[in-house]
C-alpha cells in the first residue's frame, strides 16, 4: 500500500474528480471526450487511469509476490508503466489543455483491489488474475489507439504496448500453468 500512496496525491493533483464511476475499469465514459482529437484524448484517458492500476499492480509484485520472476515482472512493469504515464500526462496537458475534468473513480476500485489481494493467501496466484486482466484491458485500449489516433507519437506507444502487453501477458499465463498445476482456464475480463 506504501508504494500506491506516492501515486494518488500527484495524480489527484493531475486530475480533477468527479463522481461518475467509469463503466470498464480504468475508462472513461465516450461521451466526457469531444472534439476533433476524440480518439487521442479518449486513448489518453483510458490508458493513463489503466497505467495507474498497473503501476500499483507492480508495486505490490515487487514488494509482496514470493516468485522472484513476479518481482522482477513488477519492477520492470513499473519503470515502463510510470515513464509512459507522465508522457501520456505530458501529452494530455499539451494537447488537450482546455477539456473538462477527467474521471478519478479508478483510484478508489485499485486501492480496493490492492487490499482484496493483500489479503489473499496465495498472493502470487492473485497477482497474476489481476496482471492478467490489466494486461488483457490495456491490450484492448492499446489496439483502439493504434487504429483510432491521430497523433503518431500516441500511435506508437500504442504499439509499443501492444507487443509489450501481448510478450507479457504470454508469460503470466506460461508462470500460471506452472505455478497452478490442473488450471488451464485463462482469466475473463
Amino acid at each position: 500500500m506504501r508504494a500506491l500512496s506516492f501515486l494518488v496525491v500527484p495524480l489527484a493533483l493531475l486530475f480533477a474528480c468527479d463522481t461518475e464511476a467509469p463503466t470498464v475499469p480504468g475508462a472513461i465514459d465516450r461521451n466526457d471526450v469531444e472534439g476533433p482529437d476524440f480518439s487521442d484524448a479518449r486513448f489518453l484517458d483510458r490508458m493513463s487511469a489503466h497505467h495507474h492500476r498497473a503501476i500499483a499492480l507492480a508495486s505490490l509484485a515487487t514488494e509482496r509476490a514470493r516468485n522472484p520472476e513476479l518481482r522482477a515482472l513488477g519492477t520492470t512493469l513499473h519503470a515502463a508503466r510510470h515513464a509512459e504515464l507522465y508522457e501520456m500526462l505530458g501529452w494530455g496537458e499539451t494537447w488537450f489543455r482546455d477539456r473538462p475534468s477527467r474521471s478519478m473513480a479508478h483510484i478508489a476500485s485499485t486501492n480496493e483491489e490492492i487490499a482484496r489481494i493483500e489479503q489473499e493467501p496465495d498472493v502470487d496466484r492473485a497477482l497474476l488474475d489481476a496482471l492478467e486482466r490489466n494486461h488483457l484491458e490495456g491490450l484492448e485500449f492499446a489496439r483502439d489507439g493504434q487504429l483510432e489516433a491521430d497523433h503518431p507519437e500516441v500511435r506508437a506507444l500504442a504499439e509499443k504496448i501492444v507487443a509489450e502487453n501481448g510478450a507479457q501477458l504470454k508469460q503470466i499465463r506460461t508462470w500460471r500453468l506452472a505455478w497452478s498445476p490442473g488450471e488451464t482456464k485463462p482469466v475473463e475480463l
